[in-house]
């Protein structure tokens, strides 16, 4: 995720947020489990 590239919005029956993803690949869930394997973790975005 790069977030200097999200935003968020508070709407009075929602709140929308929209996540930017460093590398264009499909997440197949928002959250992270464990007995995952680490070739398919997608790559994090560090500073060079």
């Amino acid at each position: 995720i790069v977030p200097e590239m999200c935003r968020y919005e508070v709407l009075s029956t929602k709140i929308e947020i929209r996540l930017h993803k460093a590398d264009t690949i499909n997440w197949t869930t928002l959250e992270y489990k464990r007995k995952a394997k680490a070739s398919t973790l997608p790559k994090l975005n560090s500073p060079t």
